[in-house]
């Protein structure tokens, strides 16, 4: 039998069509991993024979968390690429990728165990990798397993499993059909009675599993699978069904959706859907969107996206974003569409996260726009190697250093109040050295009049994205009363940040502030993080249970906080 070579398979991840299921991972999914950037750029480079750059890309994109960038990087080893070329090394990332659901890596790993190196040639494990491609429904994995056990090569020789495996591929595979039909002729198998399935049909089986529930029914017909008794797997996927369990419905609706026939797909999706099950809900908005088995509706398929999304699936909630952002079906509405961009977020989806950093930058949806903000989520994008939110991130970066170096020329140059211009303008942009300055000019009176109102006001911003210096600046200004009305818990909240990163001067002002109790670094800044570990827990359970003082201020003169099932002293 002729099987594709894995060198033409790169060229296949742009188009997932229905005929190759993936374990865990659904077409859609996948199409979506292809329109990763670096993907993009390695696939184009393997198009263009650069070789080399292809496999830098495919390694950021492995990095990310893409699967895809796995499976490639072991077709560039494993098709010798490189002068380095290492089927080991292919193996290990065929491995990677086969081993998180992607079925062209388990397929094309059973057949490296078949036709590679002496050294990495292994029956068994190709018969495994092929089995496992072949239970997700990957049709050249389900032919190789049949001529693997008709003709015995690779394992041993069973007909009864080669006729299991041609039966399951015969409807898409011409090799398949002719294989069996051998079999049949020449006697070496004999073909099968019709009505051998009948007991799956009779009164007795039917008592048999009436007292099962619908989860029951289910678990007991993916142990039918396991034993590949397709007879009572069939009987039992539907017995579940008809007991409204969602898994048995998706699982029809996957069937007919394999075979094009989306009319009944999309009525499984529905039942599915109606029983709650997200994913059948997710997949019903998305026929209803493009009209695929059903009349198209958008208000339809925004109702089971917003039920989808409700229940966590990030698919709906960026579909269910983009639809609110562009208008689709819906009143345009940007606040609603940021607001599921960030829900999406809690996945760490790198679409989302650059989605929420664009809409911080425009101001969309939220009236102001939030620049240091954006920033923040382009880099969480970035970090994910997401190609707009890396472009954006620096852009923008590039842009506020470009002010701050222009007021630097301009304090350089005697022209000051020009200058702190710039640095107001590059500092509200959510330029952090921008802020430290202003907030040290101001502090100190370095050619400005000494300002602490000005001077808390940049500290405070800086210390909000974190930087040790600013918060041990606001803890100072906290402890000494300066613009601040002197408060020892405020300033001991700020001190604890900074030295959180290990901050010396904050450190030694802390314990001067509690004298009775310092805080002494003996050893490694780990060993002195674990050793405040105690006083954190009683500050968090201070802050939860303080009161509230006449004023209204949140306060802590004598609050009493419970801790461990006894009382402790907050004071101030």
């Amino acid at each position: 039998m002729k099987h594709i070579p894995i060198t033409f398979m790169i060229l296949m991840l742009t188009t997932v069509s229905a005929e190759a299921p993936i374990n865990n991972l659904t077409s859609q999914q996948v199409n979506l991993l292809t329109k990763n950037s670096n993907i993009k750029k390695g696939i184009k480079a393997v198009n263009k024979l650069q070789y080399d750059k292809a496999e830098k890309y495919f390694l950021k994109a492995s990095r990310n968390q893409n699967i895809l960038g796995d499976y490639n990087l072991g077709v560039l080893y494993g098709e010798n690429k490189f002068k380095r070329r290492s089927e080991t090394t292919a193996i290990k990332w065929m491995l990677k990728a086969a081993q998180q659901g992607l079925v062209y890596a388990q397929y094309d790993l059973g057949i490296k165990y078949i036709y590679g190196e002496d050294s990495i040639k292994s029956g068994t494990k190709a018969i495994y990798w092929l089995e496992v491609a072949g239970s997700n429904g990957y049709i050249k994995a389900q032919s190789s397993l049949g001529e693997a056990y008709e003709n015995g090569r690779i394992t041993t020789q069973s007909y009864e499993k080669a006729v299991y495996w041609y039966n399951l591929a015969k409807e898409q595979d011409n090799f398949s059909r002719v294989r069996l039909k051998h079999i049949y002729e020449n006697g070496l198998v004999a073909r099968p009675d019709k009505k051998s399935d009948a007991f799956w049909k009779t009164t007795a089986a039917l008592q048999e599993y009436d007292q099962l529930n619908g989860q029951q029914l289910y678990d007991q017909a993916v142990l039918a699978v396991k034993e590949k008794d397709l007879s009572k797997m069939d009987f039992l996927f539907q017995l579940a069904a008809d007991k409204d369990n969602g898994d048995a419905q998706i699982y029809f609706a996957k069937l007919n959706e394999s075979k094009k026939d989306y009319q009944k797909a999309a009525q499984w999706f529905q039942k599915a859907a109606e029983n709650g099950h997200t994913n059948a809900q997710y997949s019903l908005g998305r026929y209803y969107q493009i009209g695929q088995g059903v009349l198209q509706s958008l208000p339809q398929a925004i109702t089971w996206y917003t039920k989808s999304a409700k229940q966590g699936n990030v698919y709906a909630m960026m579909t269910l974003a983009d639809m609110y952002e562009t208008g689709t079906g819906v009143k345009q509405s940007y606040s609603q569409a940021l607001t599921l961009y960030k829900q999406a977020t809690n996945s760490e989806n790198s679409l989302a996260q650059f989605k929420v950093g664009y809409f911080y930058e425009k101001g969309l949806g939220m009236g102001n726009k939030a620049r240091w903000l954006a920033k923040s989520w382009y880099l969480k994008a970035a970090q994910q190697g997401h190609q707009q939110a890396q472009n954006r991130y620096q852009l923008l970066a590039d842009e506020e250093q470009k002010i701050y170096q222009q007021g630097f020329t301009l304090e350089n140059n005697g022209q000051i109040n020009s200058a702190v211009s710039l640095f107001v303008k590059s500092a509200s942009m959510g330029h952090l050295n921008s802020q430290l300055h202003l907030g040290s000019m101001y502090y100190k009176g370095i050619k400005v009049e000494k300002d602490f109102y000005k001077a808390s006001k940049w500290y405070q911003k800086a210390a909000e994205q974190g930087d040790a210096n600013a918060q041990y600046k606001i803890g100072y200004m906290y402890h000494h009363g300066e613009f601040f009305k002197k408060s020892k818990f405020d300033a001991n909240i700020w001190y604890k940040k900074a030295i959180q990163q290990e901050h010396a001067l904050a450190l030694n002002s802390y314990n001067t502030l509690n004298a009775t109790a310092p805080y002494k670094k003996t050893g490694s800044w780990k060993d002195f993080h674990r050793q405040r570990n105690a006083d954190s827990i009683r500050e968090k359970n201070c802050r939860l249970y303080g009161y509230y003082t006449s004023t209204g201020k949140f306060g802590y003169n004598e609050g009493i906080g419970h801790l461990s099932g006894r009382f402790i002293e907050c004071t101030k």
